[in-house]
């Protein structure tokens, strides 16, 4: 989540992080990327937790499973979230408190932040995180653990061709 990285959050008494951060840029998933994660996360049988809510496909949960099921990972939960009521399901939250890894699919970040921010499911990701969790995404999964996060969204009226007369 956006909080993930903003200054000072889930720092230790030595101002270091607990948890860990794997962020892929989008596109293919390397296996040095997964493997990392899944190192950090507690090795095959940690229980990871996928979000695949910036997604806007409807088996992107599924083919999270898939992914980490061909890494040797059989405790793969996807969480449902498409909304913040969905974000405030007690029981949703402590599954994901309990998650050695937790992962943000790509797809539109905004989806996250408008899901999850400031709800239950939100909060337990940070405490996951402070716990030693490990927080990874691809694209969009990428692009909202920052402390300010660009979208497409704007307006680019202003951006034009600096650049010599042709």
């Amino acid at each position: 989540l956006v909080l993930l990285c903003a200054a000072g959050f889930g720092a230790t008494e030595e101002g270091r992080p607990r948890g860990h951060l794997v962020l892929n840029g989008g596109g293919s998933k390397p296996d040095v990327v997964m493997e990392k994660f899944i190192e950090l996360a507690g090795g095959v049988d940690a229980r990871i937790v996928v979000f695949p809510t910036a997604s806007g496909e409807p088996d992107t949960g599924e083919y999270y499973q898939e992914l980490f099921a061909g890494y040797g990972c059989e405790n793969v939960v996807a969480a449902d979230v498409a909304s913040r009521a969905d974000a405030m399901v007690p029981k949703l939250a402590e599954t994901v408190r309990g998650a050695g890894g937790i992962w943000f699919s790509g797809g539109d970040q905004r989806r996250i932040t408008e899901a999850l921010l400031d709800t239950a499911v939100g909060r337990a990701v940070e405490a996951a995180f402070v716990s030693g969790a490990v927080v990874g995404g691809a694209s969009a999964g990428t692009a909202c653990q920052g402390g300010l996060m660009i979208t497409g969204d704007g307006d680019f009226s202003g951006l034009g061709s600096h650049g010599p007369e042709t």
